[in-house]
């Protein structure tokens, strides 16, 4: 069981847009029906879609924040192109 938690939600849309885009992050405790159990994820959803990385019982800590510095590279190497004369 983890000591201390980390959660946010951010939403990715504004708040007059009826599309319920959002990016949450979680480390800590879930209680499910068999007990309490440790959940580290990343969840990214965009109306009726979505992803989650989540650190799965073989990952170490380093390998799960390995994923995520990848993820991290490639989302601001592609903001980069976008914004580079808008992708031309």
């Amino acid at each position: 069981m983890k000591n201390r938690e980390y959660s946010t939600k951010d939403w990715l849309n504004p708040i007059s847009s009826y599309a319920t885009s959002y990016i949450s992050c979680f480390d800590g405790n879930i209680t499910y029906h068999d007990g309490i159990h440790s959940s580290t994820f990343i969840s990214i959803a965009d109306c009726n879609k979505s992803i989650t990385i989540h650190k799965n019982e073989q990952d170490t800590l380093v390998e799960f924040i390995s994923k995520l510095k990848i993820i991290e590279k490639a989302i601001s190497n592609y903001i980069i192109y976008l914004q580079d004369d808008n992708g031309k």
